[in-house]
């Protein structure tokens, strides 16, 4: 399928909710294309407006779930993650949008994280759960883009996780395939622990 691509150092994942303002006109005209049912796709991938060999091909396709006019009379949009996609192909089109040729791929899933949690699995989880929430209380602007919180589900802790923490390339490049979610599991509890 094809999608306008939006470079921006946002990583999110399927479920992630994330707040843009728009100011260029290419962009707005991405919006306008976009508010349907199509989407776009947030290419963290392509910030450097090239795929190489170090810069994985892939992104967020989002779909807008909200918009409004800032104090500052900018267009602004939230937008909910529905799928990770890979990036094909692109093209660039006279204005500098990027218009590009992507296929939805499966990300993470709740049988990844394994069955029956031991005591210290156990507690190391609900440390991730909780710190997310202490998180989200403490975050205003986080917390308002969520109306329904999953903070019971692993999984959807360790994503937002993922989306807050800072990371590198290669830590986002890595976090972004189907296979990581154990590896991304043990940074969170690295990070917040100091153990995995």
């Amino acid at each position: 399928m094809t999608l306008a691509l939006f470079p921006l150092p946002t990583f999110l994942l399927p479920g992630g909710i994330t707040r843009l303002k728009i100011i260029e006109p290419r962009y707005l005209r991405l919006i306008h294309e976009s508010v349907e049912d199509t989407g776009f796709v947030i290419a963290t991938s392509l910030v450097n407006f090239e795929v190489t060999e170090e810069v994985a091909n892939w992104g967020s396709w989002v779909k807008i779930v909200d918009f409004s006019m800032s104090e500052d009379e900018l267009l602004t949009i939230d937008v909910q993650c529905q799928s990770m996609v890979s990036i094909e192909s692109f093209e660039i089109e006279d204005d500098g949008l990027k218009r590009g040729e992507v296929h939805p791929y499966s990300h993470w899933h709740e049988s990844q994280l394994g069955g029956h949690l031991e005591d210290q699995q156990l507690r190391n989880a609900l440390t991730i759960q909780h710190a997310l929430i202490q998180v989200f209380a403490q975050q205003e602007s986080l917390s308002g883009l969520y109306s329904e919180p999953k903070f019971d589900s692993l999984l959807w802790a360790c994503q937002r996780w993922v989306e807050i923490l800072p990371l590198s390339r290669v830590q986002q490049n890595r976090f972004a395939r189907p296979d990581s979610l154990s590896s991304a599991r043990a940074f969170i509890q690295e990070t917040l622990l100091g153990t995995e």
